[in-house]
């Protein structure tokens, strides 16, 4: 059985595994560890001596250090970092299957967005705010503004649930009913071009009373564009 041990590499001794499908975010990557140190150890195959987790860390410390950076907390003087050894893949397949377990396990979906949001809020009342958490204050903004659509749609008592009018199926045209929401008037009108841009066709907007807009149907008409399937 291995036993996995903590110890500190030079970064040009851990190499890139030679196939990783994930992207890294490497300016939000900078930005904390400069806020916070490097905190989490990278983790190193034996067998192979390629990364299995930390690709992104260790390109951005080499990018610090080629740059004349001081090495941040958490690295040497020596520009080596904290790495997980000790485990020994028994075969390229197991090591990219635990490279892409690793990559996928720790992508998970945020399953609380209010608490997130919450979260974030308290943060940007900090001198730091929200650098090097990966998240900006437009990012916060656009979250506010989705979970404050989220409310309305479902709260009973929304204008959004108050007044919508009713679509009835003609005896000789085939109809359909489809409900979408949009954050802004201008994202409604930007859909709208992109599904029926080109060709003829009428539809109706409904909004309820807030926000300057008075509660009522739009006529919408879009006239087809020429492209170049219309030869």
């Amino acid at each position: 059985m291995s036993t996995l041990r903590l110890e500190y590499v030079a970064i040009e001794d851990l190499l890139a595994a030679p196939r990783n499908p994930n992207a890294h975010n490497l300016p939000a990557i900078a930005e904390s560890i400069r806020r916070h140190g490097f905190v989490e150890p990278v983790i190193r195959d034996d067998r192979t001596g390629f990364l299995l987790g930390g690709h992104g860390r260790v390109e951005v410390v080499a990018e610090m250090r080629d740059g004349g950076e001081s090495p941040p907390d958490g690295i040497t003087a020596r520009w080596e970092v904290p790495a997980i050894v000790g485990w020994s893949s028994r075969s390229d397949a197991e090591a990219e299957a635990l490279l892409l377990a690793m990559v996928n396990l720790t992508k998970q979906p945020i399953s609380d967005t209010a608490l997130l949001a919450t979260m974030l809020q308290d943060l940007a009342a900090d001198p730091d705010g929200l650098l090097g958490t990966g998240y900006d204050d437009a990012s916060l903004d656009l979250l506010l503004a989705s979970l404050a659509q989220d409310d309305a749609m479902t709260d009973p008592n929304s204008l959004w649930n108050q007044g919508g009018p009713e679509y009835q199926q003609g005896e000789r045209r085939a109809a359909f009913q489809t409900m979408v929401n949009f954050l802004t008037r201008e994202d409604a009108i930007a859909f709208w071009e992109q599904v029926f841009g080109t060709r003829e066709i009428r539809t109706q907007a409904w909004w309820p009373e807030h926000d300057g807009l008075v509660g009522q149907t739009e006529e919408v008409e879009w006239i087809a564009r020429p492209t170049d399937d219309d030869d």
